[in-house]
């Protein structure tokens, strides 16, 4: 009995210390998110100042083409990765110069082959599928000054008619929320990979050394992403790095779920590399409180959590966990159990309701059956403490809701309810990239 109540105070006590700080992480966040002020222009640089490097592969031509009009106001290079046309002949119309990279060696040798014929101060780095105006491109330029070394400017998805515009949407401005934040300190977590200015003499040195063709983290090599490897080196010489939300670029949103997942585990994955490489080589500690805050947050509780939870599950006496493999029904009730408390307590995104089990008619069977088969102990108690928990993180997430729905401009109730499948995406994607973590994944890439 000692033991019981003994689990019931630890299960009270840990619980309470994850709604607190998830409450601090979704309080500072949200509220910078939505303060932060819009940045002053600080300089007069002219479009003549950059130059345009666009890799391309297997892109839609249509697309490709819309892309080269709108940012054939500056020189450009398109370097076509294992492609020739219709690339070139769509380049050379609109006056750029085009390289053929004869055997496809993907996006980060394909920068480096442009870079080197980049003789302006500064660089744009865009994707083939993405869209950059020519005022965002000016007042982009206009936020430099001599402590800037990046900048990117916020990206909207394409409106593809199609499902995956919806969670491509919400998973963008899910994360712009803590980008905002981090952003009013030059402290972006990333600069986009879509769309990036960059100092030419800041990276160049890096992307054309073997270090970023064959990036490694802690000397092993990995298939990661080259827009936080870029953005971790702006950081770490010192320079700011920060989104303009007053400059807009379009994107094209994945084609399908399985893209976008595969896309998500690619960022999750590269997230925690960095995540250990900076603790390990200290770098983490140039970058700010908020943004240490943030990494450890997001990295490091919800492994906490799922641990805690799972440990609740073995050693507690609200059910034997013997149970779960002799009657089917508790193994279902105790999934959902495990996936609602991830998403219940905010150690991801906090908008658990979108995905909440008590909602579901099957969810009320199992627990009655599940409730049957439970020891009687402190029964009434524990439905207190859960119920609590449950509308105690509901409360703590409560401002990160509204400064997404403050986010999203278009389609506001389409985005927030047929977009909310980027939860459980970054939900599996997060569990797959640490069970995975130092095994290569060379089939996602682009």
């Amino acid at each position: 009995m000692i033991e019981n109540i003994m689990n019931e105070y630890n299960y009270i006590f840990i619980s309470t210390i994850l709604l607190f700080i998830g409450f601090i992480y979704f309080l500072i966040n949200s509220y910078l998110a939505i303060s932060t002020p819009k940045f002053n222009p600080k300089s007069y640089h002219s479009l003549k100042d950059v130059t345009a490097v666009i890799p391309v592969y297997n892109e839609d031509p249509k697309l490709f083409e819309q892309v080269i009009k709108t940012i054939s106001v500056i020189k450009f290079i398109v370097v076509g990765d294992g492609c020739v046309e219709p690339y070139n002949s769509i380049t050379r119309k609109y006056d750029g110069t085009f390289i053929a990279v004869k055997k496809r060696s993907g996006k980060r040798n394909a920068l480096a082959e442009g870079l080197k014929m980049v003789n302006t101060p500064f660089v744009v780095f865009l994707d083939s599928d993405t869209i950059l105006p020519k005022r965002s491109l000016l007042h982009m330029l206009s936020l430099i000054d001599d402590k800037t070394g990046g900048i990117s400017p916020r990206v909207l998805m394409l409106n593809n008619g199609k499902f995956s515009y919806y969670y491509a949407e919400f998973f963008e401005r899910m994360s712009e929320i803590l980008q905002r934040a981090l952003s009013k300190y030059g402290k972006a977590a990333v600069l986009y990979g879509h769309c990036a200015l960059y100092r030419t003499e800041l990276i160049k040195d890096l992307i054309l050394s073997k270090d970023f063709k064959e990036p490694k983290i802690l000397g092993k090599k990995f298939i990661i992403g080259d827009d936080r490897q870029l953005t971790n080196h702006v950081l770490n010489k010192g320079y700011k790095a920060f989104i303009d939300y007053d400059s807009i670029a379009f994107t094209a949103p994945p084609e399908d779920i399985k893209k976008f997942t595969n896309q998500v585990i690619r960022w999750t994955k590269s997230n925690y590399l960095y995540f250990i490489n900076d603790i390990v080589k200290g770098t983490i500690i140039k970058k700010g409180p908020l943004y240490i805050f943030n990494s450890i947050y997001t990295n490091v509780l919800p492994f906490f959590f799922l641990i805690f939870t799972l440990i609740s599950f073995g050693t507690t006496k609200i059910f034997d966990i013997n149970d779960i493999f002799e009657y089917p029904e508790v193994f279902i009730y105790s999934t959902i159990k495990l996936i609602h408390y991830m998403l219940a307590v905010p150690a991801f995104l906090g908008i658990h309701y979108f995905f909440d089990p008590s909602k579901l008619s099957v969810h009320i069977n199992i627990h009655n059956s599940f409730h049957k088969m439970i020891r009687e102990v402190n029964n009434t108690h524990l439905g207190y403490i859960d119920k609590s928990i449950r509308i105690a993180s509901s409360i703590s997430s409560l401002p990160f809701v509204i400064a997404l729905i403050r986010m999203i401009k278009r389609d506001k109730i389409k985005v927030l309810v047929l977009g909310s499948v980027a939860l459980g995406v970054q939900l599996f994607a997060a569990f797959y990239s640490i069970l995975t973590l130092w095994m290569p994944d060379s089939w996602r890439t682009r």
